[in-house]
């Protein structure tokens, strides 16, 4: 063996412990400094709340169903509006865009940055959906967990086909049909900006009955049957009615609801069930396109 004196880290305690010391004191500083090290539990942030990561559910697709939901919608900051600038009847203040009974159609559309900022994802209520993973604002999200739990308990199956669209994914959306059926597409989608699916707040249900499709004859299905006879209980709405396609130029869709809170659609369900745009009312300027 070597006469050499070999150097052991146990002769030199000090150093030892230095070394150790700064290596840990560098390790947390990185951990404080990486943006991608979760602080929240491993959650995904939407809206107001930290869901847990998800992925998509596999289902049958659709063309009324286009990729591309955001993963963490941003919201944008509303412009300063006084009260002067209201319309009349209308409702007051920058979050009158929120209001559940915000007025959408072809004369109010909604501005392409407009995002609720109480998105939530579906699945984090342990709802089902189509497809990619449906959003929908909090407490309309709560309802349907509801609503779904009721119909569940009836022995009648409900799924989600979708929730909330983008004004971007409404575009596309509204491209196909255009490109597929023409002047017809009209009648079967509606324009970016004019959909109900951008407020966060409409749903489109589906069963095994039409091959989980969104197809008039989801009318005569189990489900369509229960959601006609109880929606109502639970905020839920038709938006459009067979009564109501001559004026709206929307075709009956049996399977679209739109959540105006228990209330609002109790009030509906008794002046005959069919809602009319005079249950809406406009927004401040700055929630529609320009």
């Amino acid at each position: 063996m070597s006469s050499k004196t070999r150097y052991s880290p146990l002769k030199y305690p000090r150093a030892l412990f230095l070394v150790v010391a700064l290596a840990g004191f560098a390790y947390i500083s990185f951990l404080a400094s990486d943006p991608s090290v979760s602080k929240g539990g491993g959650g995904v942030k939407v809206g107001t709340m930290t869901q847990p990561s998800i992925g998509t559910i596999a289902a049958p697709g659709s063309p009324n169903e286009i990729a591309g939901q955001p993963a963490a919608p941003v919201v944008p900051a509303p412009e300063e509006v006084s009260n002067n600038e209201a319309p009349q009847g209308g409702f007051v203040g920058k979050e009158s865009c929120e209001h559940l009974l915000l007025l959408v159609d072809s004369d109010h559309a909604l501005s392409p940055d407009y995002v609720p900022p109480d998105l939530v994802y579906l699945s984090y209520y342990g709802i089902m959906s189509r497809g990619t993973d449906a959003m929908l604002r909090e407490e309309a999200a709560l309802q349907l967990g509801s609503l779904l739990s009721a119909a569940a308990g009836d022995g009648v199956e409900i799924l989600v086909a979708s929730g909330y669209r983008s004004y971007w994914v409404q575009e596309g959306t509204f491209a196909w049909f255009k490109e597929a059926y023409g002047e017809e597409a009209g009648r079967l989608s509606v324009p970016p900006g004019q959909s109900e699916h951008q407020l966060g707040t409409a749903v489109d249900f589906t069963s095994s009955n039409v091959d989980y499709e969104l197809l008039p004859a989801f009318e005569q299905t189990t489900a369509g049957m229960w959601l006609a006879e109880h929606a109502a209980e639970y905020g839920f709405v038709l938006s459009y009615a067979e009564e109501q396609a001559q004026e709206t130029g929307v075709r009956y869709e049996p399977w679209h609801y739109r959540y105006v809170g228990v209330e609002s659609a109790l009030e509906v369900e008794a002046s005959g069930g069919v809602v009319t745009p005079s249950i809406y009312r406009e927004g401040m300027p700055h929630c529609y396109k320009s």
